[in-house]
């Protein structure tokens, strides 16, 4: 479960690390929009477009990720509320 915190973890980092370049981009679309500079937004438009599929795609890996957990954690659960089983003879 470690590995898997660890993981959580640094793709929890990452997604933070692609939305900031995602709003980066968007923000020079939008200097270049009010610059009358169509090329230049176009080119920031296709970069945040890219940025915002890689972390829809994390956000996914995460969801699953986190699934994963807590039913790790259920399970980790279950068993140290369960009796010592019975040896058998």
């Amino acid at each position: 479960m470690s590995a898997l915190n660890q993981e959580m973890a640094e793709s929890t980092q990452a997604l933070a690390d692609i939305e900031a370049r995602a709003a980066t981009a968007e923000g020079r679309a939008m200097k270049a929009i009010h610059a009358s500079d169509d090329c230049a937004a176009r080119v920031a438009l296709l970069e945040q477009l890219s940025y915002v599929e890689k972390a829809a795609t994390l956000a996914a890996d995460l969801k699953v990720l986190r699934a994963i957990l807590d039913e790790c954690h259920r399970f980790a659960s279950e068993l140290s509320e369960s009796p010592p089983s019975e040896p058998l003879v």
